[in-house]
């Protein structure tokens, strides 16, 4: 809760939100991954990478969002087999790919499908049943 209160403040605070959720799905397992999506937290850091907020240096904000919203790709591709096991977990994937489709990388997408199918086709097959 803490970390979505810091997106309603100023860019400094936003930064170290992203920077600590990028720290928490390097360290933490799929759970994180779960969270960040139910609680909305993916589309907060989607408009932060986007570039909608500039006071800090440049592109700093941008940066920290960026390095977050991949570190809870990485996590959530190495996870895709426990994550859609469950339907929160599934729905957690479904989200994650579901930002990445608007993501600035037109190839983002189709790597994360790329790399979900080669580890775990059926974990794919379950998130897409969630979009």
């Amino acid at each position: 809760e803490c970390l979505e209160g810091a997106f309603a403040m100023d860019d400094q605070l936003k930064a170290a939100a992203c920077a600590s959720l990028a720290s928490l799905c390097v360290k933490g397992g799929p759970a994180v991954v779960r969270s960040v999506a139910a609680r909305g937290m993916l589309a907060k850091v989607q408009n932060a990478a986007d570039g909608g907020l500039g006071r800090l240096g440049p592109n700093e904000l941008q940066a920290e969002a960026a390095s977050a919203l991949d570190a809870v790709l990485q996590k959530g591709i190495s996870n895709a087999a426990i994550l859609a096991a469950d339907p929160d977990g599934a729905a957690a994937l479904a989200k994650l790919l579901a930002t990445l489709a608007v993501a600035s990388d037109p190839n983002a997408l189709g790597e994360a499908i790329n790399k979900v199918s080669e580890l775990d086709p059926m974990a794919l097959l379950e998130a897409l049943t969630h979009l």
